[in-house]
């Protein structure tokens, strides 16, 4: 079998996908210090919506989706709205280096998840290896870092389900965006989750103008880490195939603790280096 081979190119785009969407949980943690946590969800879903609209335009990709409204607004709850509060929720009482960590145990749901949802990607032999040693990065994890209180370990159980929330989505945009375009597809389910967002969105507007810094990392939110990384990601996915795209997934977590620590201040302790260790290498091996 013929191994597609990966250009410069390519992986350069891989890393800066990876640092835009590990640039999420900092810009999450900035945003929510003056805007409501369903504020910040919106602003994420309608400013990748508006950066993704123009282009799938020029590329005919939103042909045929109205026929396709529900897939779509199922598909932008679970895999945009819900994640999207959940993590915000969550972030408010950890740490966004953690949040990171946290949230790439995507792959373990899927793998959890496929038990009983679809055959063809359940793990087996090392895979079921990685999601034990994945599983083992989560408890360590929640025993020594998020044990500290009820709020930070109630704030981790919100990530993990944030996670759980973006593997269902993966399951559904396979089983019902059959005939879309990728970039279609996003694009009509940011869309949708928009509008879901928008009530809570009026109902948590700000008493008083927020800062320059909060209003920007929500605004940063939707047209990097949303739109502009998801049609970087779908890039490198033509170019290298989806094998290689899952690379950038992996590098999410360092990018995202390097931020905190760099850029924010946060602590790192050896703790948190093995649960990352454990949980992308778990990740890793699950998804393989």
């Amino acid at each position: 079998m013929l191994r597609r081979a990966v250009s410069r190119r390519s992986w350069m785009l891989l890393v800066i996908v990876a640092a835009m969407w590990g640039g999420s949980f900092m810009l999450t943690a900035i945003a929510i210090r003056d805007l409501a946590v369903p504020v910040v969800a919106f602003t994420r879903t309608a400013v990748g919506a508006l950066v993704l609209a123009p282009i799938a335009l020029r590329r005919g990709a939103l042909a045929g989706l109205r026929g396709q409204l529900w897939p779509l607004l199922l598909l932008g709850v679970v895999q945009l709205a819900a994640p999207f509060l959940l993590l915000g929720f969550g972030q408010r009482s950890v740490p966004s280096g953690l949040a990171g960590i946290l949230v790439s145990s995507t792959p373990l749901w899927t793998a959890l998840l496929a038990v009983r949802i679809d055959r063809e990607e359940r793990a087996r032999g090392r895979g079921l290896v990685g999601l034990a040693v994945g599983i083992a990065g989560v408890v360590l994890l929640c025993g020594l870092e998020l044990g500290g209180s009820r709020d930070t370990l109630v704030g981790g159980a919100m990530l993990l389900l944030g996670a759980l929330s973006y593997a269902l989505g993966g399951f559904l945009a396979k089983s019902r965006m059959r005939g879309m375009t990728p970039v279609g597809a996003i694009t009509g389910a940011m869309a949708a989750a928009s509008v879901v967002l928008a009530p809570l969105a009026l109902a948590t507007l700000p008493d008083r103008a927020p800062g320059l810094g909060p209003l920007g990392a929500a605004i940063a939110l939707g047209a990097f880490s949303g739109g502009l990384g998801w049609l970087l990601y779908y890039t490198v996915l033509a170019e290298a195939g989806p094998a290689k795209a899952t690379v950038a997934l992996y590098l999410v977590p360092g990018f995202a603790v390097v931020y905190g620590v760099v850029l924010l201040g946060e602590p790192v302790t050896a703790a948190a280096i093995a649960g990352l260790a454990l949980v992308v290498s778990g990740s890793w091996l699950a998804a393989s």
